[in-house]
């Protein structure tokens, strides 16, 4: 019926939608923990409260990690 097509073609849409603004926040929270860490560091070397940060390339083994 028409009905159930326009409610798969709506989900397909909702889940895309969802996807963009699940990828789109898991990017904006990685910038903001850079962010927060970046607020610790004064000078390039500093010693005190001093942050590495590892990242690896996109869908390497520990890229997640």
């Amino acid at each position: 019926s028409a009905e159930a097509k326009l409610i798969t073609e709506l989900d397909t849409v909702n889940y895309e939608l969802f996807k963009q603004a699940y990828f789109a926040f898991v990017d904006l929270n990685k910038f903001w923990d850079k962010y927060e860490m970046s607020k610790f560091l004064k000078k390039t070397y500093e010693m005190e409260g001093a942050c590495l940060i590892i990242e690896s390339r996109h869908g390497d083994i520990y890229s997640e990690v």
